[in-house]
């Protein structure tokens, strides 16, 4: 009867993990990414240009010479090759509606880009308003050459970045920190499109505390990184503090299989690095796996923690990847332990375990019950993420057992900073656990059930014990493994009976 009841569960759980992922895949993605036109779009358009205007404002474009240090030498990365003054009005698409019924069309001169000596003529074939972000995305293909550019416009500011890919080199424009009007802009060095996905890693160029400039530039960057990828869903949480991100399907990356069996963490933090700019993950981070599922056929499912100051985040992410390493699904939490508010535990194990025995014994309102802890339940402290700013708090975890009965056990959770304590039922599974390490004889024989038998223990002269639970359980006592089995079960620290 129980196996029917189990087996219809199953089928249920099944089925409505089925409908939800379902409706999750049915649902819009939000993003200014998946409102663009797609690649096939764009292939399609084949621009060409009657007429030109410069998209600089030559009078407002800086002098190289008057740069300071750090615009002529950004990092390693890039390169400064030019200057601008970016006009943002003309970045408009060169076809019109006119008001006129007479003419129905209105065209405008396309806008015209030096760079390091080179006129390249843009024609815009999208600009998107991003309601959200009060931005726009400007797209246009490059007349006469092959690649696109990708501009994100802030009009209340009329600060503007750029993307530019030509003919397999990278561009990007930034603008002043002393002037937004004027534009700097830079070669991307050594631009190496990964071989499996296709893709090349992108870093910023502007610096942080140039704070407008950045922002803008890590939109477009996370933007066209999304558009690339071309996930089925994309969920997240962000802020400066962390982000919880979900990616599901699409160009999500690759990983080594071998390693991340093996529960090697490398291949894990090298694809959240590669996609830093949704993720904003850094090189400096650490990452526990925890647990490897699945099969050659299948495909494999892995998850894994933060760990922030040698302890793990309580959220566990996870990923999903087939036999060859290509990741089908990405759920992760990442948080800068440099910007989020991580409080401190002011409670001591040894203080945690007597709050949660007290906190137990007037949950049940039983002051007389005894309660074990087991080595294969240990007790856990890890960081809750306690709020939407990722803020963290030190979280234990206690599953206490009752002696008497060998059958209630209790999972105690103990804020470390705060000492709030919550109470609730262990699950199933753990007092079948108990079961099996209480039973689990010194001799090194393992009983099937916790059941009343008869062993021999194979020395000479043969020993033949008789045992019941209750024996095993009543000589129990709290916070430690001490068992008696027919007097011959001691300390687990003694390693012969």
């Amino acid at each position: 009867m129980s196996r029917n009841i189990f087996f219809y569960i199953k089928c249920f759980l099944i089925t409505f993990l089925s409908f939800f992922t379902a409706s999750l895949l049915a649902l819009p993605n939000e993003h200014p990414a998946f409102k663009l036109k797609s690649k096939e779009q764009l292939a399609e358009i084949k621009p060409k240009s009657s007429n030109q205007t410069v998209l600089s404002r030559s009078q407002k474009a800086p002098s190289i010479d008057n740069l300071h240090f750090e615009e002529k030498h950004p990092d390693e990365s890039s390169i400064l090759v030019d200057t601008a003054s970016i006009d943002t009005s003309k970045l408009i698409q060169s076809r019109l509606m006119s008001l006129d019924p007479e003419q129905p069309e209105v065209i405008l001169p396309d806008p015209q880009i030096t760079i390091d000596g080179n006129d390249y003529i843009l024609s815009v074939v999208e600009s998107f308003l991003d309601v959200k972000q009060e931005v726009r995305y400007v797209t246009a293909k490059i007349v006469g050459h092959e690649g696109i550019s990708r501009f994100i416009v802030d009009d209340s500011s009329g600060e503007v970045v750029g993307n530019l890919s030509i003919d397999g080199q990278e561009y990007r424009v930034i603008p002043r920190e002393i002037d937004n009007e004027q534009h700097l802009i830079y070669l991307i060095k050594d631009v190496q499109p990964d071989k499996y996905t296709g893709r090349s890693k992108r870093k910023t160029v502007s610096k942080p505390n140039h704070i407008s400039a950045n922002r803008l530039e890590k939109q477009l960057l996370k933007t066209q990184l999304l558009y690339e990828i071309e996930p089925a869903l994309y969920r997240q949480t962000l802020r400066a503090e962390g982000t919880s991100t979900n990616l599901i399907k699409g160009n999500i990356g690759r990983i080594g299989v071998s390693k991340t069996l093996k529960k090697d963490p490398s291949e894990i933090l090298k694809l959240l690095v590669n996609l830093d700019s949704i993720t904003l993950a850094r090189d400096d981070f650490e990452y526990r796996v925890t647990q490897v599922r699945g099969n050659k056929n299948d495909g494999y499912s892995a998850r894994f923690r933060q760990v922030i100051n040698g302890i793990p985040l309580r959220a566990g992410s996870r990923i999903k990847f087939d036999s060859q390493g290509n990741v089908t699904q990405l759920s992760a939490q990442v948080v800068d332990p440099l910007l989020a508010d991580i409080r401190p535990s002011k409670l001591a194990r040894s203080e945690v375990i007597e709050i949660a025995e007290r906190s137990v014994e007037k949950h049940l309102n039983k002051p007389d019950l005894q309660f074990i802890m087991i080595d294969r339940v240990p007790i856990k402290l890890s960081y809750k993420t306690i709020d939407n700013n990722f803020t963290l708090t030190p979280y234990w975890e206690v599953v206490f057992f009752e002696v008497q009965s060998g059958e209630g056990s209790y999972r105690v959770f103990v804020d470390g900073h705060t000492g709030e304590v919550q109470v609730t039922k262990a699950a199933d599974h753990v007092p079948t656990q108990f079961q099996t390490d209480v039973c689990e004889h010194e001799s090194g024989i393992s009983l099937d059930l916790c059941e009343d038998v008869s062993i021999t223990i194979p020395i000479y002269p043969p020993i033949t014990i008789f045992s019941t639970v209750k024996d095993v359980i009543e000589e129990s006592s709290t916070g430690q493994f001490i068992c008696k089995l027919s007097g011959l079960c001691q300390d687990p620290q003694a390693k012969n009976p």
